[in-house]
């Protein structure tokens, strides 16, 4: 599997992790509740996702006049409460236990730091989801889904619902390898036409795993191995037409036409490389970002359920 594409993955697989590491800490703020609630009308019920896990914490009252028939025994229902935090207000009329008020409110402050956590999460893993799947959807081919497939089959951490990320992902990754394959296609006939100049385009690879474009002056010599070429100085902004004039004027007009046909190519070819680059940069930056980001700025519960 290429960086590039794992790079992706690994931040779905992070949002996923950190979603099932907030499981543990709801089911016991649940099992305080269900605690304070014995024999009161105030207790919390868990929201769960599709395949079963809470994904928030609400409130509910158990309702005086409502009631679930199961044969000859009666179950009063649950009514959810939207009013938000639990004040004295809720503790007085609905628990009717202000001599626990301070468990109450305690119980009810983890409810709503766990609840800003998992719609954290879960706002990103959507954004991520849409990100990819609204600009990258419309390239697919059979070959991305099939890939696709695989690695929704062959590797952990990833669910259903990230299907259209994953197709996302791996076309992503596709354009990326076809316009290496034309940026180094390009260098190799500059190579093969121009190799006499000592300037030219080089290839460096990222640790992450793109290339990276940039014209420079090399130093060519040779050993028992063959040549061998070593870059002397980088060319800032690249080769142009005015470059060109002034430090390279022999040969003419015609020469410097054929010279910036290769810049001009490889020029738009990188603009095309660095504009994908830049479009999944961002959303993996946003992701970490938002993480990063104190509690406190998360809004308020009420969205939560």
């Amino acid at each position: 599997m290429r960086k590039t594409l794992e790079g992706i993955l690994d931040v779905i697989r992070e949002l996923h992790a950190l979603q099932d590491e907030l499981q543990p800490e709801m089911k016991a703020c649940l099992k305080v509740f269900y605690a304070l609630g014995r024999r009161k009308a105030l207790t919390a019920r868990g929201a769960k996702r599709g395949g079963g896990a809470i994904r928030a914490i609400y409130l509910a009252a158990r309702s005086k006049h409502a009631f679930k028939s199961y044969g000859s025994r009666k179950v009063r229902l649950n009514l959810h409460i939207k009013e938000g935090p639990i004040t004295n207000g809720v503790i007085w009329k609905i628990a009717r236990d202000f001599a626990h008020a301070r468990e109450w409110k305690e119980a009810d402050a983890a409810r709503r730091g766990l609840n800003a956590r998992s719609r954290r999460y879960a706002f990103l893993l959507r954004d991520l989801r849409f990100a990819l799947a609204n600009k990258f959807l419309r390239n697919t081919t059979d070959s991305d889904r099939g890939a696709a497939l695989r690695l929704m089959t062959g590797s952990g951490g990833l669910g259903l619902e990230d299907t259209p990320a994953v197709v996302g992902a791996v076309v992503y990754d596709r354009l990326l390898s076809e316009l290496e394959r034309k940026i180094l296609g390009v260098v190799d006939r500059w190579k093969a036409s121009m190799g006499q100049l000592p300037f030219e385009p080089l290839i460096r690879w990222r640790a992450t795993g793109p290339l990276r474009l940039t014209w420079a002056y090399v130093d060519r010599f040779h050993d028992a191995l063959g040549q061998h070429q070593v870059r002397s100085h980088d060319i800032p902004g690249g080769v142009t037409d005015r470059w060109l004039r002034r430090h390279h004027p022999e040969g003419g007009a015609p020469r410097r036409k054929a010279i910036l046909a290769y810049a001009v190519e490889l020029r738009s070819l990188g603009a095309e490389y660095s504009r994908l680059l830049v479009y999944v940069g961002r959303q993996k930056a946003k992701v970490h970002c938002a993480l990063r980001m104190r509690m406190e700025d998360v809004p308020g519960d009420r969205a939560a359920i």
